[in-house]
């Protein structure tokens, strides 16, 4: 698993057993439009489904190279309010 998903994952996990279930949904959705826009997915998809290789070059490629200041862009809001999900 790339290291930027598992910390993203590990973080989302503790944060969401404190919310509502309302409140989850605007933070998956706003993860999961920033890991369809980030290297490692389409990395991923290479390495499995394309080239088959099973081998992806995880950019940063250890836990400990992935930035605060990276997991905090995943789980900020959208810039521009429209792009939010209202539930």
């Amino acid at each position: 698993m790339s290291p930027t998903s598992l910390k993203i994952t590990f973080r989302q996990i503790l944060l969401g057993k404190k919310l509502k279930f309302s409140e989850v949904f605007p933070i998956e959705f706003r993860l999961s439009q920033r890991f369809i826009c980030d290297h490692d997915f389409h990395e991923g998809c290479r390495a499995i489904l394309i080239d088959k290789d099973k081998n992806p070059k995880w950019q940063p490629s250890t836990l400990k190279e992935v930035s605060e200041s990276k997991v905090e862009y995943y789980f900020s809001k959208f810039d521009e309010v429209e792009k939010e999900l209202i539930v």
